[in-house]
Formats: C-alpha cells, structure tokens, sequence
C-alpha cells in the first residue's frame, strides 16, 4: 500500500524511480510523493507521466482520482512557499513538458531538494 505504508526502502537509498500513469491514480500524493523524497538519493530523479486535466483519458478512466498540468508540479512541488504550504517536500524540476501528439500527456522530471 504505497499510499499510507510507505515505500519499503531506506533513506537515500534509491536512484531512480519511474511513475508513469501512477500518479493520477494516487488518493494520498503528498504522503507517496514525499515517500519518493524520502529514498531517492540526492541528485537522483523520479520520472513521472500522467495524463492532463484537458484529455480524455484523464476522465474515461474511472479509476483516477485527480488532474494534472504543469503548474501542478511548478506550483506545488517545485517552489518553497507552494510546497511548504501544502505539506509537500520541495522538488527541483529539471524537465517539463507535454510528450504526445495531442498534447495529453505530461512528461515530467525531477529531483530531491535536499
């Protein structure tokens, strides 16, 4: 149960970690993401993909919990006061953008502010 008992790794254990079409799945982000800050090594990266707020395949899916664009990660993730305020451990971005042909598909990367 990744969303409530946390992922089963030591501190700055990790070196990567892959999140694609996880995310939007996930009731708790701040309590898995700030478990993916808790394992990666410092310098290391989680690459993450999910589906836009704007898609159809945000909403066809009944299965996902929540919506994405990219100031969901540059508001809330990457600057102190968004991620401070929200509970979220601080991320520094080092790539962004939309991956597909129909501009659906978020491709993100980062790493740990540690």
């Amino acid at each position: 149960d990744i969303e409530n008992q946390g992922l089963p790794f030591c501190d700055d254990s990790v070196v990567h970690i892959t999140a694609r079409n996880v995310l939007e799945h996930i009731s708790n982000l701040q309590f898995f993401l700030n478990e993916c800050h808790r394992v990666l090594k410092a310098g290391c990266e989680i690459y993450i993909q999910v589906p836009t707020w704007t898609s159809r395949q945000a909403f066809k899916d009944p299965t996902h919990v929540r919506f994405f664009d990219e100031v969901t990660f540059t508001d809330y993730f990457q600057k102190r006061e968004g991620a401070a305020e929200n509970g979220y451990k601080k991320w520094n971005i080092q790539n962004i953008g939309r991956v597909d042909k129909h501009n659906d598909i978020i491709e993100v990367t980062m790493t740990p502010a540690k």
